[in-house]
């Protein structure tokens, strides 16, 4: 009888293991998003997702690379998600509810005039950096088609500490990025003393992203909100979140 309830439980742990997936999660370095792979602070999108997946018998394997090229691979089925989207870049995926908001600002040496209170002001920027190949409020993204060079965009994991430089090096008058990345690096980056917010766009809602290719993307969405919508109504998304020091939404 032991023997046969052994039987039952090895046939049922194979069972289980053949349904686990590895879920492949990539998106360049944008903390507290999604941060270092692999450490005790991965972001709290990594966090959830991780949660997400082992309530269902799966495991996450999270690693930076470029944004163009994580965006570019989750949509041809050679990654499982992105994280940190916007729904302007939602082709070819199946995107989560909401999992947090972008508040993009104009960031500024100290002392600089210019400020941004709307599009009207665009017209008094003499340079700002940008991350390539992000996707920006459709106001910036009209100005820039008229005025590529006064732009100055910088590829790779590590675009906000370049234009945190360039920036105090006055090789540009600004940069834009999301506030709450700012405010978060502002804690390990003293170069970011001194450098001020001059004024934002409107928030952008922002998500996880599975490839459509995949067919259980639907199903692993699903898991997702379901797992946020638990751990908000736990009260340990709160906690998750202020890990971060991030707002719910």
């Amino acid at each position: 009888m032991k023997m046969r309830f052994l039987f039952a439980a090895v046939f049922l742990f194979i069972q289980g293991a053949a349904h686990a997936d590895i879920w492949t999660v990539r998106a360049d370095n944008w903390c507290p998003y999604n941060c270092e792979p692999k450490s005790a602070a991965p972001g709290y999108m990594l966090e959830i997702l991780e949660l997400a997946a082992k309530a269902g018998g799966h495991t996450v394997d999270y690693e930076t690379m470029p944004w163009t090229r994580a965006l570019a691979e989750t949509r041809e089925g050679k990654v499982t998600a992105v994280v940190g989207l916007s729904a302007s870049d939602r082709e070819g995926l199946v995107i989560t509810d909401k999992m947090g908001v972008d508040s993009t600002c104009f960031f500024v040496n100290e002392g600089e005039s210019f400020k941004y209170t709307g599009a009207a002001d665009l017209a008094k920027v003499r340079s700002v950096g940008t991350v390539q190949s992000y996707e920006y409020p459709e106001e910036f993204m009209a100005w820039q088609k008229s005025n590529g060079d006064k732009v100055k965009a910088i590829a790779g994991d590590n675009a906000l500490t370049l234009n945190i430089k360039k920036l105090k090096a006055n090789r540009i008058q600004s940069f834009i990025e999301n506030s709450t990345v700012v405010d978060y690096a502002r804690k390990s980056n003293p170069d970011l003393k001194g450098v001020v917010s001059v004024g934002c766009f409107a928030n952008v809602d922002l998500f996880v992203g599975f490839s459509a290719k995949n067919p259980k993307a639907q199903a692993m969405a699903k898991a997702v909100n379901a797992k946020t919508a638990e751990l908000k109504k736990s009260g340990e998304l709160a906690k998750i979140l202020g890990k971060y020091g991030v707002a719910g939404w």
